[in-house]
């Protein structure tokens, strides 16, 4: 079989094994890409908040200043 390179080692591992753990690697780091896009989205709905709070304010300002 070594003939044929069947017993080559990746990094100290037969390839497939190699090509498993790469799989399950990548799986897992999609997993932490999707939970930092889940994370930006909530700070920017938090940040969308925080701007309509702040133009909610401003306006109360303004409507209060122009009543006096």
């Amino acid at each position: 079989m070594d003939k044929f390179g069947l017993q080559t080692k990746i990094q100290g591992m037969d390839a497939m094994k190699y090509m498993a753990w790469l799989i399950e690697r990548n799986e897992k780091l999609e997993i932490e890409i999707d939970r930092g896009k889940l994370t930006v989205s909530i700070l920017k709905q938090m940040n969308n908040r925080s701007r309509l709070l702040l133009d909610a304010a401003k306006f109360e300002m303004k409507k209060s200043v122009l009543s006096n």
